[in-house]
């Protein structure tokens, strides 16, 4: 990705030189991040390459800033991956890599980060590394290295974001989550970075409770979600924060104009009537 470490500030100068070391089905390779940008992806021009299904062409990125190693999902321009960063069993959108951390990519591939003071050359050109890594990944007999430490399974299955049970959107606590994130990247990666948080609320959704019931309540619950969710970018998240209480984070846009013209195409979508259990509902 050329140029690719000009969008982001503040970036250190120099790089402190770490390592990710690559699990890909039966595969294993180490990646020393020696610059300080990494795309990483099924693209063939990524820095670091991968081919399983599961991974998308611009499925990650590292970057090395305030001294600290960060992965990003997708790319800078915001274009997320499908399958999502799952990191402690969370998913995230942005996280300050933390030596021994793993991140799991999708079902097959997983990395594991390494600070470098963790890895050391000995006389014979022995690698030891930590023995968390060599339980984690199961590469003694690659690394030649012959450990008898026993390690603690680790849960690296995926953790899908909690969502609501009727809209199956992702709930208040993950919508928080992410605006933290993209808090984060805003103070860390790009201090351009601009979005814009919506909260919606139904007027008079009571009445529809009181007079039709509750399934009926569900039903248009539903159907307002999915009615917002077309007006919105994959890169935007939708969010039911309880009862008939909604927020939306419209993420990586160019200025605040551009929220304004998806809240008004918010606004436009939800004034249509809908057909619940034989009543037009209007909004």
């Amino acid at each position: 990705m050329s140029n690719l470490s000009d969008q982001f500030s503040p970036l250190d100068t120099t790089v402190k030189g770490c390592f990710l070391i690559i699990k890909e089905g039966s595969r294993v390779k180490v990646e020393s991040l020696q610059q300080k940008t990494y795309s990483i992806g099924r693209n063939t021009s990524a820095n670091i390459n991968l081919t399983s299904k599961g991974i998308s062409r611009h499925h990650a990125t590292t970057y090395y800033a305030k001294g600290k190693y960060w992965i990003l999902d997708g790319d800078p321009e915001g274009n997320l991956s499908t399958n999502g960063l799952t990191i402690k069993g969370q998913r995230k959108q942005l996280h300050q890599l933390s030596s021994g951390d793993v991140i799991a990519f999708c079902d097959n591939v997983f990395a594991m980060f390494l600070d470098k003071e963790d890895i050391r050359i000995g006389d014979k050109k022995e690698v030891c590394l930590l023995a968390d890594t060599i339980g984690f990944l199961g590469i003694d007999d690659w690394l030649g290295v012959n450990t008898e430490t026993v390690i603690e399974d680790r849960d690296l299955g995926f953790q899908q974001p909690k969502t609501d049970d009727l809209t199956k959107l992702p709930n208040r606590s993950t919508f928080l989550d992410r605006v933290r994130q993209s808090i984060l990247f805003k103070e860390t990666v790009n201090n351009n970075h601009k979005f814009a948080v919506l909260f919606i609320d139904l007027d008079r959704f009571k009445l529809v409770n009181d007079s039709l019931g509750h399934f009926a309540g569900d039903l248009l619950l539903i159907h307002v979600s999915e009615a917002m969710h077309s007006c919105l970018r994959s890169r935007d998240m939708l969010a039911r924060l309880g009862g008939d209480e909604f927020a939306i984070l419209i993420d990586y846009i160019h200025d605040y104009d551009e929220s304004v013209q998806i809240a008004r195409r918010l606004q436009e979508n939800l004034e249509k009537s809908l057909w619940i259990q034989g009543y037009f509902i209007l909004n």
